[in-house]
């Protein structure tokens, strides 16, 4: 075989698939880049979220509690 014959049956197709292969690689990289950012940003909201929730959670305890002690105060009148 004639290095112009393996070059066009062997070579150009092997580089041409490669080539192929690098390209979708590459649109799924961005798409994969694309879901984790936003992924990231939607977490950043939930850990915001969860945060809020959480002050809430211990305000309405710290409420509770007052009114528990009324309540008590009341009682021993």
């Amino acid at each position: 075989m004639s290095a112009k014959n393996y070059r066009d049956k062997k070579a150009l197709p092997l580089v041409a698939k490669l080539k192929e292969v690098v390209k979708n690689l590459t649109i799924k990289c961005v798409q994969i880049t694309k879901q984790g950012k936003k992924l990231t940003a939607k977490v950043d909201g939930q850990q915001k979220q969860i945060s809020r929730l959480t002050d809430k959670v211990i305000e309405q305890s710290d409420t509770i509690d007052r009114l528990q002690k009324k309540a008590s105060n009341l009682r021993k009148q």
